[in-house]
């Protein structure tokens, strides 16, 4: 009798999860982003030329989508009636959410739009970066809450390593790093420290597989770096890792001393690698494993 109860017990969690889950569906766009909706909005199924569009109606709302470089910045309402904007975070980036009257969409007047950016980095303005666009328009003002609760379920897509994105100046630069063709490190001491000119090259090697796949590994997670402190040192590289893909190539500097990552040719950008600095050192001895210094490293 008591394990009939425990079975019947968890059979009822199960269908009051799926019952919770009947109200909504989850819509997945591509390997970009996800949100969830009512049941009752229907797919219209719509094509985008240059962009990821999506559009579904109900009797009481109809709500669409443009994610890519051109989605509308909703800039161009802030003269309508009842115009409202705010600041709000989604996903953790920055959004702007704008609500306004317009009388001329018929049985449709009352507007929200979301707005974010840059869905790679924080979602502050950057040219050539991919935006989402979210538009709602809705019979009543009581749809509103409806519709700011679909905005809250937005979830963009590698989020694990959204700010390496952003470091490395854009998911090209991640693909990069990434799906290489070649991996190349390079043994280096320099006289002057911000000038890469100056740099000497003491050796060179190619990264075998294992190699490449753990130090791609190691730098294409957010969790790598401590991004919200700077070091006041100044960098001195040892080590130069240069990742080609084509005609693509990013370079990274590392400096040991201060646990700081450079991307290319000045300290201008420069991230700590505290967090990852063992596994580092570690794979470092592999590459160079006759070199008197690195292997002095701890």
């Amino acid at each position: 009798m008591k394990h009939l109860m425990l079975i019947n017990y968890f059979v009822l969690i199960a269908i009051l999860i799926v019952v919770a889950d009947e109200n909504r569906k989850t819509i997945t766009v591509g390997k970009a982003f996800t949100f969830q909706i009512p049941q009752d909005l229907i797919d219209q199924k719509v094509q985008g030329m240059d962009s990821l569009v999506g559009q579904y109606k109900s009797a009481s709302i109809q709500l669409s989508f443009d994610y890519g470089m051109y989605a509308n910045d909703l800039k161009a309402n802030a003269k309508k009636a009842a115009y409202q904007e705010n600041e709000i975070k989604i996903n953790g980036k920055l959004a702007k959410k704008v609500s306004y009257k317009d009388d001329a969409i018929k049985d449709f007047p009352i507007v929200v739009g979301l707005h974010i950016a840059d869905v790679v980095g924080d979602g502050k303005e950057a040219f050539g970066k991919s935006k989402l666009t979210m538009m709602a328009y809705c019979k009543d003002k009581k749809d509103i809450k409806i519709v700011e609760d679909i905005f809250s379920t937005i979830k963009f897509a590698d989020d694990n390593n959204v700010k390496v994105a952003e470091f490395l100046g854009g998911k090209n630069n991640l693909e990069v790093l990434q799906k290489f063709d070649k991996a190349t490190a390079f043994r280096i001491e320099s006289s002057d420290q911000e000038n890469e000119k100056n740099e000497k090259v003491l050796s060179t090697t190619t990264l075998t597989k294992a190699q490449s796949q753990k130090l791609v590994e190691l730098l294409s997670s957010d969790k790598s770096y401590i991004w919200d402190e700077s070091k006041k040192c100044l960098p001195n590289p040892g080590v130069l890792i240069e990742f080609e893909k084509g005609t693509q190539k990013i370079s990274l500097r590392f400096c040991f001393e201060c646990q700081i990552l450079i991307l290319g040719d000045t300290t201008k950008k420069h991230v700590d690698f505290d967090p990852i600095t063992q596994e580092l050192i570690k794979l470092m001895k592999e590459v160079f494993p006759k070199d008197a210094v690195i292997q002095k490293l701890k």
